[in-house]
């Protein structure tokens, strides 16, 4: 399966599930390429504030794109799952 990652700045913000990434900065090369992958979705408002923030599913705080460095850098739809990529139990 290939992951077409697009820059972040192109990412729906209407509330779609997508994956998330973030890679590393070019002025630490000791990092390495990919610092994460998540599921996640962008959230205009959270909570009583108004706070424009990407959101990863398994956490209550955002990240704030203009001011937090971890903030994801690329995006990418969610793959199509289908019933043989399911666990049985």
């Amino acid at each position: 399966m290939t992951i077409n990652w697009q820059k972040i700045e192109t990412a729906p913000r209407d509330g779609t599930r997508v994956l998330l990434m973030r890679t590393k900065k070019l002025d630490n090369p000791s990092l390495p390429d990919i610092l994460w992958i998540k599921v996640g979705k962008w959230y205009g408002h959270w909570q009583n504030a108004y706070i424009k923030a990407w959101r990863e599913d398994s956490l209550a705080a955002g990240w704030d794109t203009g001011t937090i460095p971890l903030a994801p850098t690329h995006w990418a739809p969610l793959p199509e799952m289908s019933e043989d990529m399911l666990i049985e139990r």
